[in-house]
């Protein structure tokens, strides 16, 4: 088992490196949120390496474990793969405490970040394909037949942005930070921000595909 999570570090997760491996939320130790897999390991007198970070890994598995943020992926990657017709956008962020441990920056920006920075700054794709990929695309895929678009009869998500403005400002090491651009929101068909400011509404729902057995 040692021996594998020493692979993973080195050819995986951790892309060559223990300091790559950023602890967001440990169980045991709230204080380790924020620092790197190096990091715990050197604090715990041993030398930074892959085998020592394995054993690091495993002590804190024990205690309870870690969610983590994983720097393993570069940017010419992300451009290429957000270029291919059928990539969906999507996050698998939470929804985390304001202020809490140090999560990844998507459970704040993701949307904000391909709006502002692949789209308006860097021309990856355009605005009109971002928001079918993150809209239409995935609803139809999923068969999620009633959302996705702006039609008669199906259910109201709308948000309301300024292109010329909006932008991810969370990041890895302020992840706590709201992004900036959206004016109004409406979740089936309730207003849930209106002029940039949170209402108390919920009306937010689990969506469930074809496939969805209770």
């Amino acid at each position: 088992m040692r021996a594998e999570i020493a692979t993973a570090i080195e050819t995986d997760r951790g892309a060559g490196d223990p300091k790559n491996v950023v602890m967001a939320s440990c169980t045991g130790d709230r204080s380790l949120a924020g620092k790197t897999l190096a990091d715990v390991t050197r604090a715990r007198g041993r030398e930074v390496n892959f085998a020592n970070a394995a054993e690091t890994a495993i002590e804190l598995q024990e205690k309870g474990g870690c969610s983590c943020v994983y720097h393993a992926i570069a940017e010419e990657d992300i451009e290429r793969i957000m270029k291919y017709p059928f990539t969906m956008i999507a996050s698998d962020g939470g929804i985390p405490f304001f202020g809490v441990d140090v999560p990844h920056p998507r459970s704040y920006g993701t949307f904000a970040r391909v709006l502002g920075r692949y789209v308006r700054e860097r021309n990856v794709i355009t605005l009109e394909d971002a928001i079918r990929r993150m809209t239409s695309l995935p609803a139809s895929r999923f068969r999620i037949m009633d959302r996705g678009l702006l039609r008669p009869g199906m259910k109201a998500d709308v948000a309301v942005f300024d292109a010329a403005r909006v932008i991810d400002k969370a990041d890895f090491l302020s992840p706590h930070q709201y992004a900036e651009g959206f004016v109004h929101v409406l979740v089936n068909g309730v207003p849930v921000l209106e002029g940039a400011k949170m209402l108390e509404a919920r009306p937010g729902r689990a969506l469930y595909g074809p496939g969805y057995q209770k």
